[in-house]
């Protein structure tokens, strides 16, 4: 049996000339195979909107629980307030009774506020994940992380606590991270 072309079981023409050969060609000059990579992410941003997604599903928990409580609130001081001895001998219960109604809608302001709040939060760590993929979407995730360094940093004026010093440095590090992409500068790590 001769091992020449005319005698070739694929045929002369056949692009199999070997049973053991590759049937995939490669895709690299010197040969073998590669497998293409993934759409390269730019790290810190990814990393920077999963930290901020986090942070906006908690508070959107605390929000839940301020709402809550809030309501529990209102039915511990009107329970109070409609007792019998609670207000025996003066008139202020129509002044108490304002005052609680005041502090119960400031309350649901402040629950409003950290509800959009909380909603800028996540959706801007929904958008940093994609950006990280795509520069294009780079620019709305800055301007977004100006508006929640702004808004955390609104926060640091009613009380400067450990909570509120993290939150600024993660809204900080997730607009630095957006910048980074716009400019089209590589991630650190």
């Amino acid at each position: 049996m001769q091992n020449d072309e005319k005698n070739n079981q694929w045929g002369k023409n056949s692009p199999r000339q070997n049973p053991y050969q590759d049937p995939y060609p490669p895709n690299n000059p010197q040969g073998g195979f590669e497998p293409e990579s993934p759409p390269s992410r730019h790290r810190f941003l990814y990393v920077m909107s999963i930290v901020v997604i986090v942070q906006g599903a908690l508070g959107i928990i605390a929000l839940l629980l301020l709402l809550g409580g809030i309501g529990i609130l209102g039915q511990v001081v009107g329970g109070l307030a409609r007792s019998e001895g609670f207000f025996r001998g003066n008139d202020h219960l129509p002044a108490f009774a304002a005052l609680r109604g005041l502090g119960e809608a400031l309350l649901f302001i402040f629950g409003i506020l950290a509800a959009a709040g909380a909603a800028l939060t996540l959706t801007a760590g929904i958008l940093g994940i994609k950006a990280a993929s795509d520069r294009s979407r780079a620019n709305t995730c800055f301007i977004l992380g100006i508006i929640m360094s702004v808004i955390s940093l609104l926060g640091c004026f009613g009380a400067i606590t450990f909570g509120n010093v993290i939150g600024v440095a993660i809204q900080l590090a997730y607009t630095y991270a957006a910048y980074m992409v716009r400019e089209g500068k590589p991630s650190p790590f």
